[in-house]
């Protein structure tokens, strides 16, 4: 496999992990009756799981379905994409069923944000996962600009000075004349 790949089923792993990590949390806050901390450790795993089975779409994909990483990678974040922008439906029900479906498409929304963009000097551990700006500022104008006007730059239209003018009346075709007005 390539570095590319390798990262991806890395950051699977990582979701995973982390989703482990938060049914464990779950488990023991139910079993010693910490109920000041249920919502807290509920709220972690209703994230953590569908992130989670993002990225083991992306992996499912590549594995099973014989997909470049990329590819697999471009795929997944369309459903992902899709879901948020068709996910106005909610489900009508309970409160939890409610909460749960916000989760899901906070895990989606992270999911996408997540994915956006991949340095491949930070997938391959070369260099910094900030973007270096280089070469020199330019100096000369650029060929394809056009030069600057000769002179001021100044409107083509005198600025209104004093006051406004007064608004007149209407005289369409259906205001009497000013005479009958009277």
């Amino acid at each position: 496999m390539n570095a590319f790949c390798d990262h991806l089923f890395n950051l699977r792993d990582q979701a995973l992990d982390d989703a482990m990590r938060a049914r464990a949390d779950l488990t023991f806050v139910l079993d010693e009756g910490e109920d000041h901390k249920f919502a807290a450790a509920m709220s972690r795993v209703a994230h953590a799981q569908p992130y989670a089975r993002w990225w083991m779409t992306v992996t499912d994909e590549i594995e099973h379905g014989g997909m470049d990483p990329m590819a697999a990678l471009t795929k997944t974040r369309t459903t992902a994409r899709q879901s948020l922008l068709q996910n106005g439906a909610r489900r009508v029900g309970a409160w939890f069923d409610i909460a749960q479906d916000h989760a899901a498409a906070e895990a989606t929304r992270r999911f996408y944000h997540d994915t956006a963009i991949f340095n491949l000097d930070t997938i391959t551990g070369t260099g910094s996962a900030t973007p270096t700006i280089t070469g020199t500022p330019r100096t000369d104008t650029p060929p394809h600009t056009a030069p600057p006007p000769p002179g001021p730059i100044s409107p083509t239209w005198r600025p209104a000075v004093g006051p406004a003018p007064a608004l007149r009346p209407d005289t369409g075709p259906d205001t009497p004349p000013a005479t009958a007005r009277r």
